[in-house]
């Protein structure tokens, strides 16, 4: 190996700013206690940085680190030992030797170092020789306890691993670990165009990048190039030349000509497998590409535990297809022939009809859509069966009544509700032309079935009631039984008839069963969900939707109709007890599906969780966005609740901001909407008149006339006695309005019963959300109870809703919350400070939130410099700062020490 210049035993500068990242720095802690860490991953996956951040964290604690960049044409092991002296001892070997016999001595003097040694090797690569590998092997096989090795590289060293694994001595990562999570992701796009990216913007680049670091930076850059953001995503769509030279730049050095054509000709695969990469692109050579996939060192994905199957890098798959068209020439409709011969006889019908249609084969694609369409339709796949009835004629679709029950329910699950009914008559007609037919049955029931979905996606009670009580005892089949019973549960539930609901539920068919009958079987379990929420009973909720959604994923998949229904569900659940981190992991990437397939109950559940989210940190742009989005949706499809929750919220966040001129506004236009629909029984239109009357309360509390509003809080708490989340909101205003008025006693006593309902499902969320006069309130009872040792509330229960309020700044002037401290704070900041502000130490902080102590460490050293504080009692005395209260005060502003419940 040639000498390798002194620059190599340093990190070479880089041309952006660095993200801290701390979820990658909390591996430190695993790979200080083992032997050797190897790190691979494509270009652009952020590998040097990740070990340059290592390096900088171990030299502050002192450590001894050091580094070589790997020379990719090193073949010669004779002159790196005496370039790890360099590095390790700062010195040279006085005299050469052979490598092996210089590295035993380097070992020997290592062996004496008194500290712990880290020894980073950055960029492995293909070319580099075999005998950088032996010399490696040997320092790894005959190193000191105390020696640290880190490799990384974009491929995987050739050094023998198994007896590391055995001894779990042997910490791998990949791209997996190091592409950036959705929190990092969001923080990144914050940082570098904070006013550009909206929610959808956000939701895009996740999809087309997957967190690919390089990737983001690439778009970063487009971003601001161009003058609109929707033009700099629309350029993205379409493989910018940034990311074709990225990658035309790696398959280069990475791929061979053999191995890149094959690549490009299984391209148009959703998924890669040994099998049908075979079948479609021949066995010359696909074999060794499929190593070079297991080993996590090409643009894609391992989607299955036992490595068999991959996803390719939505933009690589896209690079490698403009190669096939542009470079090889080749027409891909013969290898779809192919593909789709070979999913079919693997029973993998969407697969299967997928490419038929790009072969050109429509009758064999319309002979396999009959066994899969209505399962495809289950799943939430609405726009790709739509698309294949796109390439369907009517005659065809008539000949089938299967198709047609599928084509019926995509049109009323995208809301083409015409095209639904449609259908619906062509099944008729069916049934009147074959009365003697033996599927006559089961083609009745999915007639049936059908008007059921367009009432449920017509948002319409009555008319759902009224369809189940007609159909109830003239199905047969076991889904339509479900979808009957499940109409009629949620025809009560939307009439506020919670009693009736649940009398109306029927056994579940057996386990055996279930996954035949997945999403009406899920829907069944959410729609219990729902009253026990509606009760807020929120302990028996989330058992149900956890088990939901674990039935959806196993059956049907994580991206599907039944598993995002049970997801946004249980995200509500999540947040209103404050699981603020897991509520929009539940959701994140899937708000598009969200809005195509779920019920009303699934899109309020889903906009009310993430606005709040948004308003906790101190987004309110985004929040705005949101519910105009959920306005605009619930316009589009007549849906008169989603508009009102939406509207509502507006108005909501609007007085939070004590901008009443905006509420006023949106109040005109909210009050004009309802009114022109009187609320009827079992019409939403009750529901919007109800949230009216709240948002008219709320209006006058902004306008300084909180006797009037303590009147309509009263009303509004008895006409929301079905619903107890909505009870529970409009008692924390009647109370706070109470106070408002000077009967303190009261609504304290008031306060005090809402607690303790609340305590039964471990809600806190409300408390927090309802603004200034409510965070001060509950503080006040909190502390009343805490002094007098009151039995009313647990003691577990109040300590983990003043750790909630802990971490919100109170504005007394606007009214409004407010990330503690500063805005910059994230999530898990914030979550730490609350702990920190209750006493907790490092390790107990680690085990409440299940993370490891370094991450506490890094956490509180972040939160240090963002607050300009020195150590831990000056963030608590920062917290009582910025809340402004030192602790529960009377009247007349002195400390409490008396009961004030009178």
């Amino acid at each position: 190996m040639r000498a390798v210049p002194h620059t190599r035993l340093a990190p070479r500068a880089i041309n952006f700013k660095e993200m801290a990242r701390p979820r990658l720095k909390q591996f430190l802690t695993t790979a200080s206690s083992t032997r050797v860490t190897i790190v691979t991953a494509p270009a652009g996956y952020g590998k040097t940085v990740t070990l340059r951040q290592w390096r900088e964290v171990l030299l502050t604690q002192g450590e001894r680190v050091a580094w070589i960049e790997l020379d990719q044409r090193a073949n010669d092991p004779s002159s790196l030992p005496r370039l790890l002296q360099q590095a390790i001892l700062g010195e040279e070997l006085a005299d050469p030797r052979s490598w092996r016999a210089s590295l035993d001595a380097l070992i020997e003097r290592m062996s004496l170092l008194p500290e712990r040694l880290w020894l980073m090797f950055d960029n492995y690569s293909l070319d580099s020789g075999e005998g950088v590998d032996e010399v490696i092997s040997h320092l790894i096989d005959n190193g000191p306890d105390h020696l640290r090795t880190v490799i990384s590289g974009r491929r995987r060293p050739r050094i023998p691993i198994a007896n590391l694994r055995v001894a779990n001595q042997l910490l791998e990562l990949s791209h997996e670990q190091l592409r950036y999570d959705p929190e990092e992701l969001a923080r990144f796009l914050h940082t570098q165009h904070p006013a550009a990216i909206d929610l959808v913007d956000h939701e895009f680049i996740t999809a087309i990048t997957r967190g690919w670091p390089a990737g983001l930076r690439m778009t970063a850059t487009m971003l601001g190039r161009y003058k609109r953001t929707k033009d700099a995503l629309a350029a993205l769509a379409q493989l910018p030349a940034e990311f074709a030279e990225f990658f035309a730049e790696c398959v280069e050095t990475d791929l061979t000509p053999q191995q890149l054509a094959l690549l490009a000709r299984t391209s148009m695969l959703d998924e890669l497998s040994l099998p049908v990469c075979k079948t479609v692109a021949g066995a010359a050579g696909i074999e060794d590409l499929f190593r070079r996939l297991r080993s996590g060192e090409l643009f894609a994905n391992c989607i299955d535990e036992g490595g068999t199957r991959f996803m390719l890098h939505p933009q690589f798959r896209q690079y490698l297809q403009t190669y096939l068209d542009e470079r090889l020439n080749e027409d891909g409709k013969l290898r779809n022939a192919h593909a789709s011969a070979w999913f079919a006889q693997n029973g993998n019908w969407q697969l299967a009809v997928q490419h038929a249609f790009s072969a050109g084969n429509t009758l064999q694609a319309l002979e396999w859509a009959r066994r899969c369409a209505l399962e495809e339709v289950a799943k939430g796949n609405l726009s790709m069966v739509l698309g294949w009835l796109g390439q369907i004629s009517v005659g065809q679709l008539m000949g089938d009544g299967a198709l047609l029950a599928a084509a019926g329910t995509a049109y009323a699950l995208s809301l083409r509700l015409d095209d639904a009914r449609s259908i619906a008559g062509m099944i008729e007609s069916l049934l009147a032309a074959s009365p003697s037919d033996p599927a006559i049955d089961e083609l009745s029931d999915y007639r049936k079935s059908l008007l059921i979905f367009i009432a449920y996606m017509s948002d319409d009670g009555t008319t759902l009631l009224a369809l189940a009580d007609e159909f109830r005892n003239s199905v047969s089949q076991a889904w339509s039984v479900l979808v009957v019973g499940n109409a009629t549960i949620h025809g009560h539930l939307m009439g506020g008839n919670i009693a009736l609901a649940r009398d109306s539920l029927q056994p579940l068919p057996s386990e055996a069963d279930q996954p035949a009958l997945s999403f009406s079987v899920v829907c069944r379990t959410c729609l219990l969900a729902l009253c026990d929420l509606a009760e807020n009973r929120l302990d028996e909720a989330e058992p149900r939707l956890r088990q939901a959604l674990d039935l959806a994923q196993r059956v049907t998949g994580s991206d599907t109709a039944p598993a995002v229904l049970a997801a946004s569900l249980l995200a509500f659940v999540r947040y209103q007890r404050n699981d603020l981190f897991e509520a929009e992991s539940l959701l994140s990437g899937h708000l598009d599906l969200i809005e195509q397939t779920c019920f009303v109950e699934g899109l309020i559940a889903c906009y009310l969780t993430l606005v709040r989210i948004m308003v906790s940190r101190g987004d309110w742009k985004s929040a705005s966005q949101l519910l105009e989005r959920g306005d605009a949706v619930g316009r589009k499809r007549d849906w008169l609740r989603l508009r009102t929750v939406c509207i509502a919220e507006q108005i909501r966040l609007n007085l939070l901001q004590s901008r009443l001129a905006q509420a006023r506004t949106l109040m005109t236009g909210f009050r004009g909407m309802v009114q022109a629909r009187p609320p009827t029984d079992r019409s939403p239109t009750s529901y919007g008149w109800r949230l009216l009357r709240m948002c008219e309360a709320r209006l006058l509390i902004a306008e300084n006339k909180p006797h009037q509003a303590a009147e309509i809080f009263e009303l509004q708490m008895h006409s929301f006695a079905w619903d107890k989340p909505a009870e529970l909101e409009a008692g924390i205003e009647y109370a706070v309005s109470l106070l408002a008025i000077g009967r303190r006693g009261v609504a304290m006593e008031l306060m005090t019963s809402l607690l303790a309902q609340s305590e039964i499902g471990d809600v806190i969320r409300p408390f927090v959300d309802c603004g200034a006069g409510a965070i001060t309130l509950t503080q006040s009872v909190i502390a009343f109870l805490q002094n007098h040792n009151s039995k009313r509330v647990s003691t577990d229960y109040l300590h983990r809703l003043a750790a909630a309020l802990a971490t919100v700044q109170v504005d007394r002037q606007h009214g409004y919350n407010e990330p503690f401290g500063t805005s910059s704070l994230t999530l898990r900041e914030r979550e730490v400070v609350s702990r920190v502000q209750h006493g907790m130490t490092n390790k107990e902080i680690a085990s409440d939130l299940k993370i490891g102590l370094e991450t506490v460490k890094w956490h509180l050293k972040t939160v240090f410099k963002k607050l300009k504080v020195r150590n831990r009692t000056e963030v608590v005395s920062v917290s009582q700062a910025a809340l402004g209260h030192p602790g529960p005060r009377d009247d007349a502003g002195r400390p409490e020490t008396e009961d004030v419940f009178h």
